[in-house]
């Protein structure tokens, strides 16, 4: 599900969703760059409107309100891509191609998501 949310997400800005995982496995810093905006732009899009006992009926709060809820969805994300587009590409390239092949998934599940602008969000 997270993986179709960020694959509608890059090609919405016209970039293939798969070049994204396999830039991240290589290290590329344009896919890191993308990913990061993903992130920022699922938090900022995060704020919903909710109900209150009070004088506002409404007060808008953060769905995604804790760093761990986004390395949670990091973490899934990458699960996700590792057993689809991944997948695909270690059939493709065994051990053994250039940069090592994609014999294993080198994404760091602690990614790009923690260098989000810290300020910026409740937590």
């Amino acid at each position: 599900m997270l993986l179709i949310l960020s694959s509608s997400y890059f090609r919405k800005r016209e970039v293939d969703p798969d070049t994204i995982w396999i830039g991240l496995c290589e290290g590329d810093k344009e896919a890191i760059a993308r990913t990061k905006g993903f992130f920022s732009d699922y938090v900022e899009d995060s704020v919903r409107l909710a109900m209150v006992l009070g004088p506002e009926e409404y007060v808008e709060k953060w769905i995604v309100n804790s760093a761990s809820t986004v390395l949670t969805m990091w973490r899934k994300l990458v699960k996700e891509a590792d057993v689809t587009v991944l997948k695909a590409k270690r059939q493709q390239e065994p051990r053994g191609g250039e940069n090592g092949g994609f014999g294993s998934t080198n994404i760091p599940l602690d990614g790009p998501h923690r260098q989000l602008q810290r300020s910026k969000y409740p937590w």
